[in-house]
């Protein structure tokens, strides 16, 4: 009866998975399409239109146009003569005004010492700039999913494991009783096994709620809801890293969305750099103006035709002299973070090299850890399996059986734990180099 209700204990965590199955590949699309952050990074690129045109904007002229009309009536009973006196006229002066207008300007920098062509060049940077950073970001998201399934992935064959090793301690605790029913063994033997049995189950308990939170993590990533439940494919078998190091890292450095960032920006603070120089030179400006209006009583419409008009053109060149060392102060700052773009460049590459040589030489030292691994976890298996036998027979005792039971708990963990690891390291050189690196299975 305690049996079966340990059984009906098991069934009830066991996850209870759905029909889908899906693989990382898939999980790695539907990410980059439904993934929020990523969607919001994508959004920024709504700017490049709006932005290019205000960049090729800097060479055409401003034009303001306006028309207005008023109507005021007055009543005037007092003056001021020109020689200050005050008096109150005889008769008051009272009537309508109305009084109609309009102006137009048109204002066209010709020379601003480079100025335009620089804003129009920074412009389409930063256009450059936005789309690298989606490109960037979405290697960034493929590294934190494949990284994400691998615990996943992980986290489920965890609970498999422990519903294995609870299985078998089930048996074990059958076992026990039948033994002590028999008189082969003592009762601290079946007190023992009751003891291992509710550990494992505890185990399983413990391995469920890690694959909730794992599978939980990954339905983030993907933009799914946290309850949804889907088949894992298994990981792609691992393989022999025969990547050098030295092509990964030139590729990276031509390549990768991060190297081509800072390129952009070191262009873009060139850029600025050469506009605080541009600041120290004239403008060359023209102006047109031209205006109409009427003044009329009320008995005259308003009128879009005014009589009387009046037109200016002017050129204007203008050359600040002295503006209290603030064309030197923006001319250093540009200086300053030029120089900067240039050492973070040099500071990346120095990274990049390092991550890539430490991530190859950890997947070298996985493979060659993973074949052991294997054939270990195949010898704590007999192992396991000639110790429950020979428990069975009567020939071994608890404390045996349970030395097997560990071995094969921490083989098979460990063959996991390698698994995962390759392939969590394989997705930070992929996300490294910009580079698909993982074998199709």
């Amino acid at each position: 009866m305690k049996s079966d209700r340990l059984l009906l204990l098991l069934l009830v965590i066991s996850p209870v998975f759905a029909a889908d199955t899906l693989s990382l590949d898939e999980c790695l699309r539907i990410g980059r399409q439904n993934n929020l952050n990523l969607r919001r990074t994508t959004i920024e690129a709504d700017m490049n239109s709006p932005s290019s045109l205000r960049g090729w904007g800097v060479y055409l002229p401003s034009v303001t146009a306006s028309y207005g009309i008023n109507q005021s009536a007055y009543y005037t009973r007092t003056a001021v003569w020109p020689d200050g006196s005050f008096v109150i006229l005889p008769q008051a002066q009272s009537g309508d005004r109305r009084n109609s207008s309009y102006t137009i300007r048109v204002d066209e920098v010709l020379f601003a010492g480079g100025r335009n062509r620089l804003a129009q060049k920074s412009a389409d940077l930063s256009n450059r700039l936005r789309d690298v950073n989606i490109t960037s970001g979405g290697l960034d998201l493929g590294s934190l999913i494949t990284q994400s399934y691998c615990q996943a992935v992980a986290a489920e064959r965890g609970l498999d494991l422990a519903h294995k090793v609870a299985d078998q301690r089930r048996l074990q605790y059958e076992s026990a009783e039948l033994r002590l029913q028999a008189g082969t063994v003592i009762k601290l033997d079946l007190l023992q096994a009751e003891i291992d049995l509710g550990s494992a189950v505890n185990d399983s308990i413990s391995a469920a709620e890690s694959v909730k939170i794992a599978r939980n993590s990954l339905n983030i990533l993907l933009n799914r809801p946290l309850g949804d439940d889907y088949r894992l494919a298994p990981l792609p078998p691992l393989f022999s890293p025969e990547w050098d190091a030295d092509s990964l890292i030139r590729e990276a450095t031509a390549h990768h969305p991060q190297f081509r960032s800072l390129r952009l920006n070191a262009e873009l603070q060139d850029n600025n750099y050469k506009a605080a120089l541009a600041d120290y030179l004239p403008t060359v400006s023209a102006d047109l103006y031209q205006s109409g209006s009427e003044e009329s009583g009320i008995n005259k419409n308003f009128t879009f035709a005014p009589r009387n008009r009046f037109t200016q053109f002017a050129l204007t060149a203008s050359w600040t002299l002295f503006d209290r060392f603030t064309r030197n102060y923006t001319l250093q700052e540009a200086t300053v973070r030029k120089r900067q773009t240039q050492v973070d460049l040099l500071m990346s590459e120095q990274t990049l090299r390092q991550n890539v040589t430490e991530r190859i030489s950890r997947l070298h030292t996985l493979y060659s850890q993973y074949e052991t691994a294997l054939k270990n976890g195949d010898l704590a298996l007999q192992t396991l399996e000639m110790e429950q036998e020979r428990y069975r027979l009567g020939a071994s005792d608890m404390i045996s059986l349970g030395v097997a039971q560990v071995g094969y708990v921490r083989a098979q963990q460990s063959v996991i734990a390698i698994e995962t690891d390759f392939h969590t390291t394989l997705a930070q050189l992929e996300s490294n180099t910009g580079l698909k690196l993982r074998r199709e299975p």
